[in-house]
């Protein structure tokens, strides 16, 4: 499909583009390869391949939830040194209310 000047001048105005002279034979051909590429693929005859909804077949790959019941002084053996700041039992965090006058 062949594009003008005249079209890319119209492209460029509604996106409020400023295109030089060079540019504008630049951009020409590379939509009117672009348009020419899609139209090569609506060409294609796809009336025997049924339609996909995403790129993956898969309904659902993912893991399903485990529940683990952890409590006590398990949990916090486990958990309190994975904290950015802690010390003894608790964990340090910055106060929310730092800014605030």
């Amino acid at each position: 499909m062949s594009v003008t000047s005249d079209d890319i001048k119209h492209l460029a105005n509604l996106s409020r583009l400023n295109v030089s002279d060079e540019e504008l034979e630049e951009y020409r051909k590379e939509f009117s390869a672009i348009l020419d590429y899609v139209q090569m693929i609506q060409e294609v005859d796809i009336s025997g391949i049924a339609p996909v909804v995403g790129a993956s077949l898969n309904i659902n790959t993912a893991a399903e939830d485990e529940v683990k019941n952890i409590s006590g002084q398990d949990a916090r053996d486990r958990f309190i040194p994975l904290a950015p700041g802690h010390s003894d039992e608790y964990i340090e965090t910055i106060s929310p209310l730092k800014d605030v006058e």
